[in-house]
């Protein structure tokens, strides 16, 4: 179960600013490109075989979970982090539960800020 400390608030107001402060329209909008790229290459990532594509998975996990560190993705970072370290060791079955994790971690992080710095929140 995600919470607040999912996210590593320090890193995220580093970029964002704190709560109530004016809102740097440029680096929303870098969170956003973030949030969007993640999406797709959760997309993608799930796509690709770890059994024939090992080197492949681990590369665009690590891709994501750099980006995803940036922004304070913490606990998805952590999911992000064990697919890649451990691509070799897990069946096809356990990446997959983990990749549904991260992507369950993932919306509800996004969720959380958006409850946080509500000009992010998501649009439906």
């Amino acid at each position: 179960m995600i919470n607040q400390e999912s996210i590593n608030w320090d890193q995220l107001s580093m970029i964002l600013g704190e709560e109530g402060e004016p809102v740097d329209e440029e680096l929303a909008d870098l969170f956003r490109d973030f949030v969007d790229d993640a999406a797709q290459r959760l997309v993608q990532l799930s796509s690709l075989d770890p059994v024939s594509d090992p080197d492949g998975v681990a590369h665009e996990a690590h891709k994501i979970r750099g980006a995803a560190l940036s922004f304070g993705f913490a606990q998805f970072a952590s999911i992000l982090e064990t697919v890649e370290t451990r691509v070799l060791e897990l069946t096809p079955e356990e990446i997959g539960r983990l990749l549904d994790a991260a992507r369950e971690t993932f919306e509800r992080s996004r969720d959380l800020v958006g409850r946080r710095y509500a000009y992010l929140a998501p649009v439906s």
